[in-house]
C-alpha cells in the first residue's frame, strides 16, 4: 500500500516537472516571437534607438574637442534624439594608446585617436609619420589619390569603420635648452614619441625615443624626464608646452586624427541609423577641416605671445634618417606601403 503512494506520489511530481517546463518554453517562445515581431515592425527607414560611447583625449580648448560635440549634437538633430551620443573627453576612459584595441574589440562603439597609434596593428597607418610631404596641399592630394581607399581596406579588416578624419597640422618637436634643428641636436636627448616609426625616427637622428601618454607629457617636460616631445601646435598651447619648454622645431610630418567605429557593432545598424551617422560626420568632418588652417595660426600667434621660439627645419638634413625610416616603414608595410609611397610621390 505504502509503496503505491509512493508511485502516485511520485507521478504527480512528473506530470507538475512536465507542466512547468512547457509553461517555460512557451515564455521563450512568446518572448522570442515578440522580439522577432518587434525587428519586424522596425521599417527599413526607421531610424533605431542607439547609445553610443565615443572617448577621446583632447580637451575643450583644441578645435578637435569642438569638432566631436558638434558630430555629437547632429547625430541627435538628425535622428530626433534617438541616437545619443556620449562623450567621454580627455582619456576619461582610454588614454591615446589604448583606444585603438578598444574600438577593434567592442569595448567602445566608438573612439579618436591620433592616426599612427594604429601601428601596432597596421603598419601602413604610419605612412604620415614619414617626413617625406612638401606641404599641408601635398597631404591633402594623397589622401585624395588613393591612400585614404588604400587604409580603408587596412582598417576593414581589422573591423574597424573610420567616420572622421581630421587634419592636425604637421608635427614639431617642443624642446627647453635648444631647439632640435639637425641630427646633431639630437643626440643625448630624450625624446617623447607616439609611434614605433617615429621613434626609430629619433634613433635614426641620435636621441632616446620615450613613449607616454599625452596627458603625462607636460608633466614629463616640468620634471626633466623627456627633454622634447613631438605633437602640433596646437597641442602646444592646449597642453601649455610654452611653460615648460622654449622652443619648438619643423615642420617634420602632418599630423591626422581618426574617428572609427567597431565594425561588428556597425552592422547591427540598419541603413537608417548608418546615413544619420554618415551625414552627421561628413558635416563635423567638414568643420574640422575649415577650422585647421585657422587654429594652426592662431597657435603660432599664441606661442609667439609665450616666447616660445620657432626655429624652421630643412628636411634635407635629414636626410641620413630619413632613407633608413622609408626602408624601415616598407619592410613593416609591405607591398601596401609601397603602394602608399608611390602615390605620396606622384601626388606632389
Amino acid at each position: 500500500m505504502n509503496k503505491l503512494k509512493e508511485t502516485s506520489l511520485l507521478t504527480v511530481l512528473l506530470l507538475l516537472v512536465m507542466l512547468l517546463v512547457a509553461c517555460s518554453e512557451k515564455e521563450v517562445e512568446t518572448e522570442a516571437s515578440v522580439e522577432a515581431n518587434t525587428d519586424q515592425n522596425l521599417g527599413a527607414g526607421e531610424i533605431q534607438e542607439v547609445k553610443i560611447k565615443l572617448a577621446h583625449i583632447y580637451s575643450p580648448d583644441i578645435f578637435t574637442y569642438e569638432g566631436y560635440e558638434k558630430f555629437a549634437n547632429l547625430v541627435s538633430e538628425k535622428s530626433n534624439g534617438k541616437v545619443k551620443v556620449t562623450i567621454y573627453p580627455a582619456g576619461q576612459l582610454y588614454n591615446d594608446s589604448a583606444i585603438p584595441n578598444a574600438i577593434a574589440s567592442g569595448q567602445l562603439e566608438m573612439g579618436v585617436t591620433t592616426f599612427e597609434t594604429w601601428a601596432s596593428n597596421i603598419p601602413a597607418t604610419e605612412f604620415n609619420t614619414l617626413p617625406i610631404f612638401d606641404d599641408q596641399e601635398h597631404f591633402r592630394n594623397a589622401l585624395k589619390s588613393g591612400v585614404k581607399d588604400i587604409i580603408i581596406g587596412e582598417l576593414g579588416g581589422l573591423g574597424v569603420k573610420p567616420l572622421i578624419w581630421t587634419e592636425f597640422g604637421f608635427s614639431y618637436f617642443a624642446s627647453n635648452d635648444s631647439a632640435l634643428t639637425t641630427p646633431e641636436s639630437f643626440v643625448g636627448k630624450n625624446i617623447r614619441t607616439i609611434s614605433p616609426l617615429m621613434s626609430k625616427f629619433v634613433e635614426l637622428a641620435g636621441g632616446t625615443p620615450v613613449a607616454i601618454p599625452a596627458v603625462e607629457v607636460p608633466q614629463a617636460l616640468q620634471r626633466g624626464t623627456v627633454d622634447a616631445a613631438v605633437s602640433g601646435v596646437t597641442a602646444f598651447v592646449s597642453w601649455k608646452y610654452y611653460d615648460y619648454t622654449n622652443y619648438y622645431s619643423g615642420p617634420f610630418n602632418p599630423g591626422l586624427v581618426l574617428l572609427s567605429a567597431n565594425g561588428k557593432w556597425w552592422d547591427t545598424l540598419n541603413e537608417a541609423t548608418q546615413n544619420v551617422i554618415l551625414e552627421a560626420a561628413k558635416e563635423a568632418e567638414d568643420f574640422l577641416t575649415e577650422r585647421h588652417d585657422v587654429v594652426n595660426d592662431e597657435a603660432k600667434a599664441t606661442l609667439a605671445e609665450k616666447e616660445m621660439q620657432y626655429e624652421q627645419v630643412n628636411l634635407s638634413d635629414f636626410e641620413s634618417a630619413i632613407t633608413p625610416l622609408k626602408e624601415e616603414f616598407l619592410s613593416r608595410s609591405g607591398d601596401v606601403g609601397e603602394e602608399i609611397l608611390k602615390i605620396v610621390e606622384e601626388s606632389r
